[in-house]
């Protein structure tokens, strides 16, 4: 579908795309849309893709276009019966400004496919802003803290680089660091994302917030992932560092006084595991959180140098019953376990796997990862590791690396037979552990080896 130009230059009853929805093609063929105000994805139909899509960029008067389409033959009761179900009530807005005809929206559906499990763009993008941080947290793997420096990162091209996602459809941006709230320009940056269509996500320990801040991301849709370790100062600042309990708790009220949607990290340790029912009743009953993640540290990054914050065995098996429970309670959706060690187990049941079975993960495959110099990675674990740098956007623009061909080894060149010790685990034919790849180089290990903290069950 082409939009005629008739219906983009009137001024009255003009509708346009609410920037709350995401419209994706899947690799697979599926053709989705994304509600981001209530994280729901919906399967359309094509042709009701194309339709929306018309929508995008410019206001178009809908009741002109469906009576145009009617008269070329074009059948349009199922446009309508499904633009009037309850999860398409608020998909257009109102909007009579005059339309800006030089604003194409850019098929890339068109392009060739990248490779069987590549989707045509990314699905997610994480930004690092900064390393630097306001906290020294004991098992930090970036190892932030105040004495890194900031990057001078070009906010013109971090506006441009927000334009380029939106035209390729990306999801969601995850903005991480260090502490995002450190970097100097945040405010203009957020400013910018307001408008934009797809979902961002902030992550911060939240001690930075204030009123400018909290109007910005609660006016722009803007989601904060926020870290809380416990529900006293005991517990929390075991990880956080003096202080970094009291100075947190005005802020989460603040996040809420403002409405901000927004979601609860628990990292799990020897002084808060006891806690866990406490902490999710706290972060959903009171602070009113819509989701806690529940996270199984590992031994990377400055967490290596601070042994005694780990469970125990016997701790982690009760705390994976605990989740469970708490799922009961809350809702699976509510409630989600971080622990990519979590599918090292062994089932009989399951049948062995061919040494070709090519390994992919979601780096390279559905998501990326950009650092404070604007290169991009596979994913977080890749930042400044060399032979893993994929491009510069300040030289490349954001769909041309994606599409480079070095991504290969993350889009099935690489194999279960070529990682020694995963080939021969009884465990390979569900163990997650072996596709991701990226976690090893982080360590300083080969891409073909397993990460350390792999217990080569059966080997």
């Amino acid at each position: 579908m082409s939009i005629p130009r008739l219906f983009v230059l009137k001024n009255v009853n003009m509708k346009k795309l609410s920037a709350n929805f995401v419209l994706r093609r899947d690799v697979n063929g599926d053709y989705t849309v994304y509600d981001k105000s209530c994280n729901m994805r919906y399967s359309v139909t094509p042709k009701l893709y194309k339709f929306l899509r018309l929508f995008k960029y410019h206001p178009i008067d809908y009741t002109e276009i469906i009576d145009f389409l009617s008269k070329k033959g074009i059948e349009t009761s199922d446009l309508t019966k499904a633009l009037s179900e309850e999860q398409f009530r608020y998909i257009f807005i109102e909007d009579n400004q005059e339309a800006n005809l030089r604003v194409e929206d850019r098929d890339i559906y068109s392009l060739p496919k990248i490779g069987e499990h590549t989707q045509y763009s990314p699905e997610r993008i994480d930004l690092l802003l900064t390393r630097k941080c306001n906290l020294v947290c004991r098992h930090c793997f970036e190892v932030s803290s105040p004495n890194e420096t900031v990057k001078d990162i070009d906010i013109q091209r971090l506006c441009s680089l927000a334009q380029e996602m939106e035209d390729i459809d990306v999801k969601t941006l995850k903005i991480t660091g260090g502490e995002v709230l450190m970097f100097p320009l945040i405010t203009e940056f957020l400013s910018a994302l307001k408008t934009k269509r797809f979902e961002t996500i902030l992550l911060t320990n939240a001690i930075m917030l204030n009123d400018e801040l909290c109007e910005i991301i609660a006016e722009g849709g803007i989601k904060l992932g926020i870290s809380l370790d416990g529900i006293s100062p005991v517990s929390h600042n075991f990880l956080r560092g003096k202080g970094a309990f009291e100075a947190v708790q005005p802020k989460l009220s603040l996040v809420k006084d403002f409405g901000i949607k927004f979601s609860i990290t628990t990292s799990v340790h020897s002084r808060n595991i006891s806690e866990t029912e406490k902490i999710v009743d706290y972060a959903i009953n009171t602070l009113g959180a819509r989701t806690v993640f529940i996270n199984k540290l590992k031994p990377l990054g400055r967490a290596l140098y601070n042994k005694d914050i780990f469970i125990s065995e016997e701790e982690n098996d009760m705390l994976e019953e605990r989740v469970k429970s708490l799922s009961l309670l809350y809702g699976s959706e509510k409630i989600i376990l971080s622990d990519d060690s979590a599918t090292m187990r062994n089932d009989i049941s399951c049948k062995t796997i061919p040494l070709n079975t090519p390994l992919v993960c979601a780096a390279g495959n559905t998501i990326l990862s950009i650092d404070d110099n604007l290169d991009v990675y596979p994913c977080v674990y890749g930042h400044g590791k060399s032979g893993y740098n994929m491009g510069n956007l300040y030289k490349e623009n954001l769909l041309d690396i994606w599409r480079s061909p070095k991504w290969e080894k993350f889009r099935g060149k690489t194999t279960l037979g070529d990682i020694p010790k995963c080939r021969v685990c009884k465990n390979n034919t569900q163990c997650g552990l072996k596709n991701c790849r990226m976690k090893a180089v982080y360590e300083g290990r080969s891409f073909y080896s397993n990460v350390s903290y792999c217990k080569e069950i059966g080997v």
